[in-house]
């Protein structure tokens, strides 16, 4: 009996070591090029929208991998805008859902198919690429 509990405690030794030395399907340097694209995106769109809106930043931006091909990150930004009663500062929060997109031109590409702000959906009907080189 004691020699199998010896066994049994190597093998969940064994198991628990390689299952958290086991290589990540996506590298941190996609997950913080995607942080990074996905804040220029926002902000571009930010001010596409309000061209009088100042002061943008981002409280939180995380990634997370959902499998081999699938990333969802989330963000939370904020901004000012310039209104009769003075600057009023709007925060959003947000998750955008991007999947791997097959490409031979660069290491890797992902598509940016939705971002769902505050119980607001956008849909992409031609996903935007985000390319990792």
């Amino acid at each position: 009996m004691r020699y199998l509990r010896l066994i049994l405690l190597v093998i969940f030794v064994y198991w628990t070591y390689h299952g958290m030395h086991k290589p990540l399907a996506i590298s941190v340097y996609t997950h913080s090029v995607i942080q990074e694209d996905l804040r220029n995106i926002i902000r571009a769109a930010i001010k596409d929208a309000l061209p009088d809106a100042t002061n943008i930043r981002f409280a939180k931006m995380n990634t997370e991998g959902m499998g081999d091909d699938q990333v969802v990150a989330s963000f939370v930004y904020g901004y000012n805008t310039e209104s009769e009663s003075g600057s009023d500062y709007y925060e959003i929060e947000g998750r955008a859902l991007l999947n791997r997109y097959p490409s031979e031109e660069v290491l890797e590409s992902w598509s940016l198919d939705q971002i769902v702000l505050d119980k607001e959906a956008i849909e992409f009907q031609d996903p935007i690429l985000i390319e990792v080189e």
